[in-house]
């Protein structure tokens, strides 16, 4: 296997009768035409083309030496990150798997503006 990458087989997951969807235990992947999106009920996962179709803001901490988490206030359902099933409230925690937790809205901006047009996303989804 080069670079670690393990095959659909390798990691388990069985392709069901569904073409856009992957599934296997305790996890979801679907391909969409906005992206790929993988949610292990922990954490969700997208890879997205830009325009991504969100709105992010920093929350508020009562500490004014730590900073809030970047959460996604606003989706458009027909942009790529919402066809990928990002929902608002869902919190950034990596771009391109680089961890912007503990990072300003203006740092986690900057990083996405620097990356490519496929961009990985990953949330953590609030329990409702």
């Amino acid at each position: 296997m080069a670079f670690g990458f393990k095959s659909v087989a390798d990691r388990g997951i069985n392709r069901n009768t569904s073409k856009n969807q992957w599934r296997g235990i305790g996890t979801t992947a679907r391909m969409v035409s906005g992206g790929f999106s993988f949610d292990d009920g922990e954490q969700v996962l997208v890879s997205v083309q830009k325009p991504l179709g969100i709105l992010l803001e920093q929350d508020d901490v009562d500490d004014e030496n730590v900073l809030g988490p970047v959460i996604v206030a606003e989706v458009d359902p027909s942009g790529s990150a919402g066809r990928a099933g990002v929902q608002a409230g869902d919190i950034l925690v990596a771009i391109q798997n680089a961890s912007v937790e503990q990072q300003s809205l203006e740092y986690a901006m900057d990083f996405l503006q620097q990356t490519p047009r496929v961009v990985n996303l990953r949330f953590i989804r609030p329990s409702s």
